[in-house]
């Protein structure tokens, strides 16, 4: 788990039980994004560090995992639909 020992605290004082699924980082610098388990559900936690100029060096994003695919690349990317669908409501 490539995060700092702040940010590590926070996201057990926030999911104590939080076990790393899979790290779905991009490889991009100084970004981290972790899928996580706690509680029985599945949650994306994004941080960033020092050569990360995007996110601040201590922040922690925390929120619900969306199932789905990534169209980047696929030939889904420039279709209008494609983005419709992630805009609507399940």
């Amino acid at each position: 788990m490539d995060l700092s020992q702040r940010q590590r605290d926070l996201l057990f004082e926030w999911l104590p039980d939080a076990e790393v699924v899979t790290d779905r980082s991009w490889g991009q610098v100084g970004t981290t994004v972790l899928e996580v388990m706690a509680g029985g559900s599945r949650y994306i936690a994004k941080a960033g560090n020092a050569q990360d100029h995007h996110l601040a060096r201590e922040l922690l994003l925390l929120t619900r995992f969306m199932p789905g695919e990534l169209v980047q690349g696929s030939a889904h990317e420039r279709l209008p639909e494609t983005y419709r669908q992630a805009g609507g409501i399940a």
